[in-house]
């Protein structure tokens, strides 16, 4: 019975991590092709900025390696699902306020992003999991780098195409962070091998601060 189980639930998870990427992979494709269409008809750097960003995730998200333990939680898997996919779903095109504050905040978001990306190396998953405890380059400084990196840049690109619909897009996608930190570190602080870094490294978000 338990044999059955535990064979049950690696068929489940294998089944997520399959229809994850597929899903994944075909939300990707959709938001390349209306960011580049829209690159096309009105240039803007902020778009090419945002497509680097995004690939990095979905990269990182398709080459992830196998977790040791995942949650089984239903509100962590929508919130996790949730706070990966809703960025694919920004429109370009709205009104540009603050250009240059947009751009260097986009611009910083994506270079700490590569600096965290090869920190966490292929780490990188959507449901709360153990992957193996990340401690050297950016995850010095805060627990979470890549959801600070996030907040910089869809700050950035929500000030450089600024509408009604990217502004609640964006508002509940930072809301959905926030509950991705604390979702995954309940999950983490119940395996010891963590404990000791939640203590050495204080900030979760923002360096020196939060």
């Amino acid at each position: 019975m338990k044999h059955f189980l535990i064979q049950n639930q690696e068929q489940k998870s294998r089944f997520i991590f399959l229809l994850s990427n597929f899903a994944l992979f075909l939300l990707w494709l959709l938001f390349a092709v209306r960011h580049l269409n829209s690159y096309f008809r009105n240039p803007q750097i902020y778009i090419i900025i945002f497509i680097i960003s995004e690939l990095i995730v979905a990269f990182l998200f398709l080459t992830r390696k196998k977790e040791i333990s995942i949650s089984t939680n239903t509100f962590d898997q929508l919130m996790s699902i949730s706070g990966t996919f809703l960025p694919l779903l920004f429109i370009p095109g709205g009104k540009i306020y603050f250009y240059n504050l947009g751009i260097i905040l986009m611009t910083v978001g994506v270079v700490f992003q590569t600096i965290s990306a090869l920190s966490l190396n292929r780490s990188l998953g959507i449901i709360p999991a153990d992957r193996g405890i990340k401690t050297n380059g950016a995850y010095k400084i805060i627990r979470h780098p890549m959801y600070f990196c996030y907040l910089l840049t869809y700050t950035g690109y929500i000030v450089v195409s600024f509408s009604l619909f990217n502004l609640y897009l964006y508002i509940f996608t930072i809301l959905v962070i926030f509950i991705r930190i604390k979702t995954e570190e309940d999950f983490l602080k119940k395996i010891p091998a963590y404990s000791g870094y939640f203590k050495k490294v204080k900030n979760k978000l923002i360096p020196f601060i939060y």
